[in-house]
């Protein structure tokens, strides 16, 4: 069995987007690296998707029936368990690509049993996001911490774990409780995991595709999407901490 397994979603109607030609190198450095790369993508073109084939990558029809993405994020990892690809397991945006670079530094307090999830902590948000998502997302971290106690940054995305934290990810949206169940999905279940299994951060050198910067930098859908992630994420921060009675001293 391998050391981690990665799991994602993709949707690329376009194959000549530069996004698409990112996801399709990580799933290629995946390979070449020997680890097992899984997606739910059922609409993505025929194109992309034969791409990613040809990258040896496991592609799941998405089952979630209209639900939000989060539904698609918990299948593959369902799937990734359920055929043992990987002891542990690692979510990421597939355009994120650099991040694996550091995979087997995230995944190495993991295999030595000094935790059992890591989130990334990025060194050069300032340096290479667009300044009106650093400043977003370094504002959602620090309500975060404030909630929590813990000073993760949680908005970078990706999130190393094991089977523990993995039944805590895969439980969420099943509790009753009110979800949106989009990037809630994968951040929300760390305040769980930070109350009662052991969650840290650890450095990376990330760099943000200078594309992506460029592309988004100053527009106003991203200055929206910005603030809609924001609105859904930081109530849950105070709800679900208080469920777990964090922030302890």
């Amino acid at each position: 069995m391998n050391y981690v397994a990665i799991f994602t979603t993709t949707l690329y109607p376009d194959p000549t987007n530069w996004r698409a030609q990112c996801a399709l190198e990580t799933a290629r450095r995946a390979f070449f690296a020997g680890i097992p790369f899984v997606t739910v993508d059922s609409t993505s073109h025929p194109d992309f998707l034969t791409a990613l084939r040809k990258a040896n990558a496991i592609i799941l029809d998405d089952e979630s029936e209209g639900k939000p993405f989060g539904a698609c994020r918990r299948q593959a990892l369902r799937y990734i368990i359920a055929q043992n690809l990987g002891e542990n397991f690692f979510w990421m945006e597939p355009e994120k690509t650099s991040m694996l670079d550091d995979l087997s530094e995230f995944c190495l307090p993991i295999i030595r049993c000094e935790a059992d999830m890591v989130t990334p902590r990025r060194v050069r948000l300032f340096e290479t996001y667009p300044p009106e998502q650093a400043y977003s997302e370094s504002y959602g971290n620090l309500v975060f911490q404030i909630a929590t106690g813990k000073a993760w940054d949680v908005f970078a995305g990706p999130v190393a774990f094991n089977m523990a934290a993995a039944e805590v990810f895969l439980k969420y949206n099943e509790d009753g409780m009110p979800r949106v169940d989009k990037w809630d999905s994968t951040i929300i279940p760390r305040i769980e995991i930070a109350a009662t299994l052991r969650g840290i951060s650890v450095d990376t050198n990330y760099s943000h595709p200078a594309r992506q910067t460029k592309a988004e930098a100053g527009s106003p859908f991203f200055v929206h999407r910005r603030l809609e992630q924001l609105n859904n994420l930081c109530p849950q921060f105070w709800a679900e901490a208080a469920r777990f009675n964090l922030p302890r001293s």
